[in-house]
């Protein structure tokens, strides 16, 4: 016997593969068979398979069985979705998420102490400044006993990378380009030198000027006079320094010049116009030359300046030309001031695309106009003995 179901609308949100499913299987109960286990139960328990099962196996039963066999559906459906759940609560137990992972990273980084700010927090020392090794002054055996002396008082103890690099081949005294940022410690780098060449030779005021250093700017040309006016008097050195630059009164800077100045730090302009008009500027006696920063120097138009100084000084002397980049007008200036035999090129290398060295503090303080020169002034006084 046949027995005839009616078939129940599919509820509206149901999707297509479901209404063919039902209708299937609906087929199959008018034919008097087992209704087959549909993917939802096969995905299933082993007891709920056999309880849908069970529930499709009896066809006479009519519409209650139909009723059994969709509660029967119902239930694997259930404990599928349940053991999915499981499965998934294991997963995410047995595998940290992501953002466990990027928590623990964080720790981790947290816990792990920067290299670089630890060792500046532990050693108190600026990054990337001063040299590797144990590199003192001290242990620099061609200095003199004055000027260790004179850099022990002014409490200069370790030596600088571009100081370590420079100080052998330049107290050798052979010619150097050296390429370091600002704030890399070069002023002693290439005054150490200077200083012991005019001490073994003995230069004296007769003599005239044994060694000219160039700055791009007034503030750098009287911040280098500070540095030498230190070094010779706390070393008692004899030698006599001068300092010649733009604005200041050119009538005293060519008097003394005239009686006599073993060093003289200037810029390329007023140095130039001392070369060619001043009488009595000795010169040719000139032992060393320093273009400190020589790229600045290009860059503020000084070019032709100092080809025409160094066509005017002897050519038989010791050049040191520092900067911080290297140009092709650079090139061009070091193979006309250079000694290409005798050069030696030392280069600090850059972690920063900064164009000062990594460590140097700076800062500025936002004033009104009235009140800067009295801001100026108290600063000055209160930093009256630091550099």
């Amino acid at each position: 016997p046949v027995v005839v179901v009616e078939e129940k609308e599919p509820p509206s949100d149901s999707s297509s593969d479901d209404n063919s499913e039902k209708e299937d299987q609906t087929t199959t109960i008018q034919k008097g068979e087992t209704a087959p286990n549909t993917k939802n139960v096969e995905e299933s328990s082993d007891d709920d398979d056999s309880g849908s099962e069970e529930g499709s196996s009896d066809s006479d039963q009519g519409d209650d069985d139909d009723e059994e066999n969709n509660d029967s559906v119902d239930e694997g459906d259930s404990s599928t979705k349940k053991s999915k759940k499981n499965a998934s609560e294991k997963k995410q137990k047995q595998k940290p998420s992501s953002s466990d992972k990027e928590e623990d990273e964080t720790n981790t980084a947290d816990d792990a102490p920067d290299d670089k700010d630890n060792d500046t927090r532990s050693n108190g020392e600026k990054a990337n400044f001063y040299s590797d090794g144990a590199d003192t002054f001290a242990s620099v055996t061609a200095i003199s006993d004055q000027t260790q002396k004179a850099l022990t008082e002014l409490k200069f103890t370790r030596m600088t990378q571009i100081q370590a690099m420079s100080l052998p081949p330049l107290l050798a005294g052979k010619d150097l380009i050296g390429a370091a940022k600002t704030g890399s410690g070069k002023t002693l780098a290439f005054l150490i030198p200077i200083l012991e060449l005019l001490h073994k030779a003995r230069f004296t005021t007769r003599n005239g000027t044994g060694a000219i250093i160039i700055s791009p700017t007034r503030e750098l040309a009287m911040q280098t006079y500070g540095v030498c006016k230190d070094l010779c008097s706390a070393g008692k050195h004899s030698q006599t320094y001068g300092l010649c630059m733009g604005g200041a009164n050119r009538r005293t800077e060519a008097e003394r010049l005239a009686k006599g100045v073993n060093i003289v730090i200037c810029t390329p302009g007023r140095l130039l116009d001392h070369l060619q008009n001043t009488k009595g500027f000795t010169f040719r006696n000139l032992q060393a030359l320093v273009m400190d920063e020589a790229d600045r120097i290009l860059e503020q138009g000084f070019e032709d300046d100092l080809r025409a100084i160094i066509k005017l000084l002897p050519k038989e002397r010791q050049t040191m030309l520092f900067s911080a980049t290297q140009t092709k007008r650079l090139e061009d200036l070091a193979r006309l001031s250079i000694n290409s035999k005798t050069a030696v090129y030392v280069e600090v290398p850059s972690e920063t695309h900064l164009a000062t060295a990594a460590g140097l503090e700076q800062g500025y303080v936002t004033v009104s106009s009235e009140k800067r020169f009295l801001l100026l002034l108290t600063f000055l006084k209160k930093n009256k003995n630091k550099k």
